[in-house]
């Protein structure tokens, strides 16, 4: 507690120095258990320890924070209760002249969602792994309105456009019981530019019936990878209730690379599913190693 009143004393502080002046905020140990937002003039956040809880939206809002290059690291935190963490960009064009790393390790996230919202800098690189996390019941996001309580993932990607850009996620385990989750929510229009999403080591898992999926893309969503991407699911194993990985009806591929390589697992109806799209020059798909146990599963399906 002597912590959170810290941490909420230097958040409150930030609003108040001038932007030339960098900010490190770091928590080690303690309970954030009431919404909180970092930003303004915040160059380094560090929190080692942490239990957030109780339904609360931490977001790490990057337009706000210093110019120049960022960091945000979470080592060794508890998420539950319903919390979200969000790192949220640029609703537009995001800033040239500044950098972001962000990395997450060993986070145990019994009821909790990690939320990559907007557009992020250029040159960003995203880290999760050795991490668990669950989401078992509805997720409030509070800061994304596109979104119904119904969806419950514990990765979410919305409406957000990636360039020159690298998230990967290994050794972590993500899962979600809600009726109608998934493992992996992509929505809001999501695109890749010189960029690279990267699942390996993974374990996606979603027990929420029928209309349950390991990954889902949103059926109204753009999902777009252009000027070298690549989408790389590698090395991950596979449980659902319902759908596999569910690339939705407006998949685009330019000069870019989607790859499943070393899935296998089981799912109600095909592991790797898509049902719209369009492949232009340089547009590659690649299905290696992909195997679908169970008398129901098949291994994929392209359409469209």
């Amino acid at each position: 507690r002597v912590a959170l009143l810290v941490v909420l004393a230097l958040v409150a502080a930030a609003a108040w120095v001038p932007a030339a002046h960098a900010v490190v905020l770091r928590l080690r140990g303690g309970t954030v258990d009431r919404a909180i937002t970092v930003g303004r003039a915040v160059e380094t956040v560090l929190m080692d320890g942490v239990s957030v809880t109780n339904g609360v939206a931490v977001v790490f809002d990057v337009p706000a924070m210093l110019l120049g290059a960022l960091r945000i690291e979470l080592r060794n935190c508890v998420c539950d209760g319903g919390a979200q963490i969000y790192v949220r960009g640029y609703s537009g064009e995001p800033a040239r002249d500044r950098s972001l790393e962000v990395s997450v390790s060993g986070l145990s996230g019994s009821y909790c969602s990690l939320v990559f919202v907007h557009n992020l800098p250029a040159h960003t690189n995203v880290s999760v792994r050795d991490s668990t996390i669950v989401t078992p019941g509805p997720m409030r996001y509070s800061q994304l309105s596109g979104l119904a309580d119904a969806v419950a993932s514990p990765l979410v990607l919305y409406a957000t456009s990636l360039l020159r850009t690298q998230l990967h996620v290994s050794n972590t385990v993500l899962r979600s019981s809600q009726v109608g989750g998934s493992a992996v929510y992509v929505g809001g229009d999501v695109e890749l530019l010189s960029s690279a999403v990267v699942l390996d080591g993974v374990l996606l898992e979603a027990s929420g019936g029928p209309t349950a999926s390991a990954m889902r893309v949103a059926s109204s969503s753009s999902f777009s990878l252009r000027s070298h991407s690549v989408f790389s699911v590698t090395n991950v194993s596979v449980v659902s209730s319902g759908g596999g990985l569910v690339l939705g009806e407006r998949l685009a591929l330019s000069d870019s690379v989607l790859r499943f390589v070393g899935v296998e697992g089981s799912a109600a109806s095909l592991l790797v599913r898509c049902d719209g799209g369009t492949v232009a020059a340089g547009g590659w798909l690649e299905l290696r190693d992909v195997w679908a146990g169970g008398d129901a599963s098949s291994v994929a399906s392209l359409s469209g």
